[in-house]
């Protein structure tokens, strides 16, 4: 199953100001990921 997920992603452009767009992101495969290579850390 893989949904996909919107992430915002915050930055500055050039002129200082404060912008945020969207990173979509299909999330069940890198969650698993991340979810196993934290376990490893945590060990």
């Amino acid at each position: 199953m893989q949904y996909i997920k919107k992430i915002p992603n915050f930055y500055r452009d050039n002129n200082g100001r404060k912008n945020c767009n969207f990173i979509y992101v299909k999330t069940m495969i890198n969650l698993k990921l991340l979810i196993l290579t934290f376990r490893e850390v945590l060990k």
